[in-house]
């Protein structure tokens, strides 16, 4: 992105209520962005944490015709610090299995890095080589990564190696904001809308999208101090390719790197340019206030409102 803002008023926000969705629906600008679709051919989807690719990519996700390689970088398991993390861990996995059987893309190989949550920037240059040698390796046609001006640290650091990796390999890179439809508001000057394009989604992959979003359970339900995981895995399992070490000791389970897995399942098959580039070094972006409270939930019904739209959003 290119916008220098106030990046400390825009984070303060992110704790704040946020836009609710009737100012983004009455907003006739974001309905007439212009439409782009994604190439045929192998896609690689990295999110920072387990549910960011449905939230932010999931509608389109469900139409690719090509293989789907998802590099999820981190276990999600900061997001309730008064659970055990590797309960969180295994939990978000399972989830993240459930709703892509519910989004059942024809083809698709996950891979789990165990970065760990909240500390995605440390293994910012780790990450470019281990995307660079992805993107090579599957012969991508396309790259999607979180937004690099969403806000979020982990989003902004997957956001700027995932397109650092794109340029080294001559890879498209698109770029899906989560945390930025509730901290900014319609034709926000903090936000690069020349550079937004517009996903439609048909109905039967929107309503394929908002099935998978109720699998996540713990991050739109209240979890207590006893829940566990909650079911097993996604069927299918199978090897892909070694992208090198991982973050060490200490970093979580699977230190060996990516941890592939594989599943097909069939879908209706519905038959680039360049990326948005890191964004400004003002500091660090902060990580939304993590969840303490038994009661809390982290994605409610106002927010999930944003990402259960008839399109998608991406920065080209």
């Amino acid at each position: 992105m290119t916008e220098i803002f106030d990046r400390e008023t825009a984070a303060a926000a992110i704790d704040a209520p946020g836009t609710p969705e009737e100012h983004w629906a009455a907003w006739e600008e974001l309905a007439q962005l212009p439409v782009v679709r994604p190439p045929s051919g192998p896609v690689v989807v990295v999110a920072a944490h387990p549910d960011d690719e449905v939230l932010g990519f999931g509608g389109t996700m469900a139409q690719l015709t090509g293989a789907i390689h998802l590099v999820t970088i981190t276990d999600g398991e900061g997001s309730h610090p008064h659970l055990p993390a590797d309960r969180i861990a295994a939990m978000r996995a399972a989830e993240l299995e459930r709703a892509l059987g519910v989004l059942a893309p024809r083809e698709h190989h996950t891979y789990r890095l165990h970065i760990p949550d909240t500390d995605v920037g440390a293994y910012e240059r780790q990450l470019v080589r281990q995307l660079g040698t992805l993107l090579r390796q599957t012969g991508a046609r396309l790259c999607v990564a979180p937004f690099t001006g969403d806000l979020h640290a982990d989003h902004e650091a997957a956001g700027r190696a995932a397109a650092a990796a794109a340029r080294q390999t001559g890879t498209p890179c698109w770029h899906y904001p989560v945390w930025m439809w509730h901290w900014a508001a319609p034709g926000d000057p903090r936000v690069p809308w020349s550079m937004a394009r517009r996903l439609p989604l048909p109905a039967w992959a929107q309503a394929r999208k908002q099935a998978a979003i109720r699998r996540f359970r713990s991050q739109i339900s209240p979890l207590g101090g006893g829940t566990g995981p909650g079911g097993g895995p996604g069927t299918g399992s199978g090897p892909g390719p070694d992208l090198g070490p991982g973050p060490g000791p200490g970093s979580g389970p699977g230190r060996s790197g990516l941890n592939p897995r594989s599943g097909r399942a069939p879908g209706p098959g519905r038959d680039p340019g360049p990326d948005t580039g890191p964004a400004p070094d003002t500091g660090p972006a902060p990580t939304p206030t993590p969840v303490t409270d038994s009661n809390t939930v982290i994605l409610p019904p106002a927010e999930l409102a944003h990402h259960t739209r008839p399109f998608e959003t991406v920065f080209t």
